[in-house]
């Protein structure tokens, strides 16, 4: 139905001005009508063949995405126009006013406006503190995974005790994963038979043990070498040394059927009562698209060559890659961001349709430029029903992690959003450093994030992505037990941040160690409560680490805030692994009986291992400092200046 917002003067009253709706979410595209009364005492009215309209906010003048501050109506019959307005993005909430302008016969101007609101869903709400630890599966199934405790068999069900003993609140598992190998198995088309039946196991042992559990689907990806037999359509990418198009192995963001498959499996998600969160990733098209050429350049009032209406689908396909990535037109660039972007909110409001979920949905989105370089926006997700949003800060350089961090900051600090942020278990992605190690950079970045993002955000978590890696990933120098410390540390500094711990821990480490002597590491807990009691404290054991107690060091008598306490905790190591330039993890874990069971606090330093005479070990780095340090500076920002680029090309996987 047509909404008619008013029109203005009594020689106006042939010019109408109409919207589709009186209010539209962040998602929506504004659909524009002008069109001639029949009022016979008005003076009539002369209309081009094109109209334009502009866009206001009170007195501000609204230009949208690609810097558009007139969008073109054209004739869609009799007396009628048409025009499409994008909303840009992260706009201010509240009413809006569309305006055109014409000139009568007599010369006069005449002038018509439409008033519209845009409004935006509140985010979801998130405990204090919450944390994550997330499984997507690899090399070996879960049945595969290795258990804390080495005495005990591998199973399933250690994913949860890892979960357990980082202190995760909840526990993500990838569920729906299409795979073709070789050919199409029924058991495991599109999705693997027995990974939707463990899903309930999972999620009951993970709520046995207090944890919430959310299932998610890789949605618009299949993996494989004979993808083609999948039945689905795969997107349009272009192939520059060629000048031609190319499939990419995402699937269509209009495959129906890939659609339908999904939707399937979220009711599954929905009906099981041990699943409390449904997720999606890969939502999105990479680099490709362009078979929604007709649809971009319509909804995006793009212009066309005058041969466009005898083009077919794949010219008009080509022209519009030819667009985007040769001409790389910056106003058709930033536009068809934005129309993919619309694109999935469309698509996530009819699986919610379709599904009417009752839990809370998350999506995990790419880091660079807030998701808009692959057609993702937290703003069009959380109106189209996405609760939260999980963004995935990997595959990117040190120097520019915090600028990216800031862009997400500024972003936030314009509305209220809920996003739960992460670092993968990988140390190619980190840089392939080892001073900083891996577990360190990672903390550190992690920590960054904290501090940066969640000031603004509505609700703020982390996840640490994820379990498969850990064990057999692309792990670098670096066991399992030092990138799981890496993510319980992380949640640790959470926690104690939205006040889930009575007190704060400080490690003082030693210089270095010096091979087969003992060495003592000091930690320092501050009561930040009205009364503390006790504090179990003790060293986590490690590879190529002999802890001198096996009991925990307990300090102990009533201490008032802000006091002081002071334990000394006592190893030695007869082994270097120059792998990873002779460096040492040691690892301590507290806990107060005041605190809920799972909030403890893990802290590591990592540790140059020397000879005793002197000159460090074959391989060892030239470093100085105590530990490689996991706190970041007080500004915030690396030494220099970050490259003049757009950001590589983000890699999750």
């Amino acid at each position: 139905m047509l909404i008619l917002a008013f029109t203005q003067t009594a020689a106006a009253a042939d010019l109408r001005l109409e919207t589709d709706k009186a209010a539209y979410w962040r998602y929506e595209l504004v659909t524009l009508t002008a069109s001639l009364g029949q009022t016979e005492s008005a003076q009539a009215v002369v209309l081009p063949k094109k109209l334009s309209a502009t866009f206001w906010n009170g007195n501000q003048k609204i230009a949208t995405v690609g810097n558009v501050e007139e969008v073109p109506l054209v004739s869609v019959g009799a007396d009628q126009w048409r025009g499409y307005w994008p909303i840009p993005f992260n706009p201010r909430l509240g009413g809006y006013t569309a305006k055109v302008r014409v000139v009568d016969a007599e010369g006069m101007t005449v002038s018509a406006s439409a008033g519209f609101k845009i409004q935006g869903r509140q985010p979801q709400e998130l405990p204090k503190g919450f944390s994550v630890v997330t499984y997507e599966g690899g090399k070996k199934g879960p049945n595969d995974t290795p258990s804390p405790d080495p005495a005990e068999p591998d199973s399933w069900r250690n994913l949860i005790k890892w979960a357990e003993l980082m202190g995760a609140d909840a526990f993500w598992h990838c569920i729906g994963q299409t795979q073709v190998w070789a050919q199409v198995k029924p058991e495991q088309f599109p999705w693997s038979e027995y990974s939707v039946r463990l899903m309930s196991r999972v999620g009951e042992a993970a709520h046995a043990a207090g944890l919430k559990y959310g299932a998610w689907i890789t949605s618009f990806v299949v993996i494989g070498d004979k993808i083609e037999d999948s039945g689905y359509t795969f997107t349009l990418g272009y192939n520059r040394e060629q000048n031609a198009l190319r499939q990419l192995r995402y699937v269509s963001l209009g495959c129906d059927l890939r659609i339908q498959h999904m939707i399937e499996l979220l009711k599954k998600f929905e009906a099981d009562p041990n699943v409390d969160y449904l997720g999606l990733d890969y939502m999105r098209t990479d680099f490709g698209g362009y078979e929604f050429a007709t649809e971009f350049v319509r909804d995006m009032s793009i212009a066309a060559p005058p041969e466009w209406e005898r083009w077919s689908d794949a010219e008009r396909s080509l022209w519009m890659a030819r667009l985007i990535e040769v001409e790389r037109n910056p106003s058709a660039r930033d536009q068809w961001q934005w129309w993919r972007a619309h694109k999935v909110g469309l698509i996530i409001t009819h699986i919610r349709e379709e599904v009417k979920p009752t839990k809370p949905m998350w999506v995990f989105s790419l880091g660079w430029k807030t998701g808009h370089q692959h057609g993702q926006d937290l703003f069009m997700m959380l109106d189209a029903g996405i609760g939260f949003n999980a963004p995935m800060f990997y595959s990117i350089d040190k120097p520019d992690y915090p600028f990216m961090l800031k862009s997400w900051a500024d972003y936030l600090s314009n509305a209220p959003a809920s996003v739960v942020v992460g670092e993968c278990v990988d140390w190619n992605l980190l840089g392939r450093t080892t001073n900083p190690a891996s577990p360190a950079e990672h903390l550190e970045r992690q920590v960054l994030a904290l501090e940066q993002l969640k000031p603004h955000a509505a609700h703020f978590g982390l996840f640490w992505h994820d379990l498969a890696r850990a064990f057999w990933g692309a792990r670098g120098p670096y066991g399992t037990w030092e990138w799981v410390m890496a993510g319980a540390a992380s949640f640790s500094r959470l926690k104690a941040d939205g006040g889930r711990l009575s007190y704060r821990l400080k490690l003082l480490p030693p210089v270095e160690i010096i091979k087969g002597r003992e060495t003592e590491l000091r930690v320092e807990v501050t009561n930040t409560g009205t009364s503390l009691n006790a504090v179990s404290l003790e060293l986590v054991p490690l590879p190529r680490l002999t802890i001198s107690e096996t009991k925990p060091r307990m300090l102990t008598s009533p201490w008032p805030e802000d006091q002081r306490q002071t334990a000394r905790l006592r190893f030695r190591t007869d082994q270097a692994y120059a792998a990873n330039g002779n460096w040492q993890m040691v690892a301590v874990k507290a806990k107060s009986s005041q605190d809920a069971p799972r909030d403890e606090w893990f802290d590591f330093v990592y540790l140059p291992v020397t000879n005793e005479l002197g000159p460090p070990l074959p391989g060892s780095t030239t470093a100085t400092a105590a530990s490689t340090p996991v706190s970041v500076k007080p500004n915030g920002k690396p030494n220099g200046k970050p490259k003049a680029k757009p950001g590589p090309r983000p890699r999750k996987k």
